[in-house]
């Protein structure tokens, strides 16, 4: 009886032996999947994404726009000019239709409400 016993012992070991390494195995493959499928979904957004780009830039002027913004070239015979803003503006000239835009900076700094930063300064120059 101890030897069926100790038999028993010795398939329930080797069956157990058998069923984990593959179970352990289809844990493994299955979450390596569902990674796999993560990328996968992520991969064919950024790919659908670009072939989204690609068709715009199939335009001549989509080309010249991005060629101009992103890499600052222009076409041959193309001069370009930068203006770099000087700052805010701090003076208005005392004439039209200036007068009237210092006339409402003006009621808006007697009302108590103050103007936003950069806008020109209530004196007249």
């Amino acid at each position: 009886m101890l030897a069926w016993l100790g038999l028993l012992v010795a398939v329930g070991a080797v069956l157990a032996l058998l069923l984990v390494k593959p179970t352990q195995t289809l844990f493994d493959q299955r979450d390596r999947y569902e990674g796999t499928s993560d990328r996968l979904a992520t991969i064919r957004t950024e790919n659908e994404r670009l072939r989204t780009q690609v068709s715009a830039l199939e335009q001549p002027l989509a080309v010249l726009t991005a060629a101009r913004e992103q890499h600052q070239r222009v076409p041959p015979g193309v001069i370009a000019v930068v203006v770099q803003p000087e700052g805010p503006i701090t003076s208005l000239p005392a004439r039209w239709p200036f007068t009237l835009v210092q006339g409402v900076l003006e009621s808006r700094v007697n009302d108590g409400t103050t103007a936003p930063a950069g806008t020109p300064s209530t004196t007249a120059g």
